[in-house]
């Protein structure tokens, strides 16, 4: 599987080579301006890229950040800025960031979040509340659901393509947890 990965460096990138530096970790590398692009990054590749990273093997000179978010939009796009700030030459998720935003005091990001999901219809809100519930584990939410499990399969499918987030994922599972939390304060 691949994860989308925003990039932001300090300084003006080269563009072939940080093409082909990036396709070893994954694939459709594409600069959005001199200093800012994204990339497909291999899952199974996060341990290499972050080997790369720590051992400074790849050719960014100076400060930079790598945020995996679900889409590019505003809202990954400032928290690529804070990731340069708070977390310069490290991958992080985009839960990451607003943990520490949250844990700072501020909520902004909370109807970011909700934009993700409040297009999902209330039985795609409900299996994914059961996936959680019963630990990521689709067997049992949908034993806990009483339905089948391909019909489970389907809507889990459905929440992933409407709502862009693919909450097989921690890090994402964990952005529909932060968004349940936020709905059920309202």
């Amino acid at each position: 599987m691949s994860l989308l990965c925003l990039f932001l460096h300090e300084s003006v990138l080269e563009q072939g080579e940080i093409s082909s530096s990036l396709r070893r970790f994954g694939d459709e590398v594409e600069l959005f301006d001199p200093k800012e692009g994204k990339f497909q990054l291999d899952e199974q590749r996060i341990p290499d890229f972050l080997r790369a990273l720590e051992g400074d093997n790849l050719p960014f000179s100076g400060r930079s950040a790598f945020l995996i978010a679900p889409r590019h939009d505003g809202f990954a796009e400032k928290l690529l800025h804070e990731a340069l700030d708070y977390y310069p030459g490290q991958l992080k998720y985009l839960s990451d960031l607003i943990l520490k935003e949250m844990s700072f005091g501020d909520y902004s990001c909370l109807p970011f979040i909700s934009a993700f999901f409040r297009d999902l219809p209330e039985d795609l809100v409900i299996s994914g509340v059961k996936y959680l519930e019963c630990g990521m584990d689709g067997l049992l939410a949908a034993k806990a659901l009483y339905i089948h499990r391909n019909t489970f399969n389907y809507r889990l499918a459905q929440f992933i393509r409407i709502s862009g987030v693919d909450i097989r994922e921690y890090h994402n599972a964990l952005l529909f947890e932060i968004y349940l939390q936020y709905i059920r304060k309202e």
